[in-house]
Formats: structure tokens, C-alpha cells, sequence
């Protein structure tokens, strides 16, 4: 009973720690805005578990058993949680990279950027940067997260249909 408690609350600890992961010596990360927080939710589930505990003192083993399956299915969750948020975070800096690695590019063609940046401020989302050169050409490109597989798309929009067709996007990502 004691020990599945003890594990229990120090599985509690271990979230509320887990929700700012140091990333380097000078950056730290919020795990819950990067999970959308799932850890918020899942310290929750763990500490009405908890807390069965705290206003029954009579639990019967079996009880303790389920408890205790349930804690270690939690556990595989935590863990889940913190790759998606790791992997969110590396997606974030690609979407970010690409988009420069475009404007770099396009910089060398007398294209200047207007506005760039993630939509709604929000670094979970798509990033976009839009363009313009010096005779009026503009264009929008969007890098795009799937949430499936985990690659970026870049869409292309522009008021000139040359920067639109298939060799222009390739040639972006030469």
C-alpha cells in the first residue's frame, strides 16, 4: 500500500518537473505548451489517483493491483508525451530553417521579406514568410506540419503564375 503510493506521488513530482525540460545550459522548455497540455491533463489523472488513496485508507489489493496497471499504462503515456513534445519542438525549428533556407534564395532573385513568422505566434504552428521584388511580384509561402508523418509541406502562392509551377518549388528546395 505504502510503496504504491510513494510511487505514485513521486510519479506525480516527476510531471510537475517534467513540464520545463532543460534544453540547454541557458534554455528551457515548457513541455505543456509544446504536448498542448497533455501534461497538465495527465498530472491530473495521476493525482485523483492519488488522492484515492488520501481519503480511502481502505483499499482492498486487488484495487491496489488495477492501480497499479494503471500507473505503469500512465507512465508509457508520460513517456509519449515527452518524445512528441521533444519532436514538436526539433518540427518547429525545421518549418523555421526552410523558410529562411527560401528567403536566402530568393533574397539573391531582389525579393524582400514583408512579413514572416508563425501562425498566430503560436511556434506548434505552420510558419510563413511573404515576399515581394521590386516589380511588384509577390509571394506567399507557407510551410505547412503534418501531424502524420511528421514532414513539412511548403505551399506557394503568388499573384504571377511563373512562381507556382512545379520548378519553381523545386527549385526552392535545391
Amino acid at each position: 500500500y505504502y510503496s504504491t503510493v510513494k510511487e505514485i506521488n513521486l510519479f506525480r513530482q516527476k510531471i510537475k518537473t517534467s513540464k520545463s525540460l532543460r534544453f540547454s545550459v541557458n534554455i528551457l522548455i515548457n513541455n505543456n505548451y509544446w504536448s498542448y497540455e497533455s501534461l497538465n491533463i495527465l498530472e491530473k489523472e495521476i493525482s485523483n489517483i492519488y488522492d484515492k488513496f488520501d481519503v480511502n485508507n481502505f483499499i482492498t489489493f486487488c484495487e491496489i493491483e488495477e492501480i497499479v496497471s494503471v500507473i505503469k499504462d500512465k507512465k508509457l503515456k508520460f513517456e509519449s508525451i515527452i518524445k512528441k513534445s521533444k519532436d514538436n519542438i526539433v518540427l518547429s525549428q525545421i518549418r523555421f530553417n526552410i523558410a529562411q533556407k527560401i528567403v536566402y534564395k530568393l533574397k539573391n532573385y531582389l525579393f524582400f521579406v514583408i512579413d514572416s513568422g508563425y501562425v498566430n505566434n503560436d511556434q506548434r504552428s505552420d510558419y510563413f514568410v511573404e515576399l515581394k521584388n521590386m516589380i511588384g511580384d509577390n509571394i506567399s509561402i507557407v510551410i505547412k506540419k503534418n501531424e502524420k508523418n511528421n514532414i513539412s509541406e511548403i505551399v506557394i502562392n503568388s499573384n504571377n503564375n511563373e512562381y507556382q509551377n512545379k520548378n519553381f518549388k523545386d527549385f526552392l528546395c535545391k
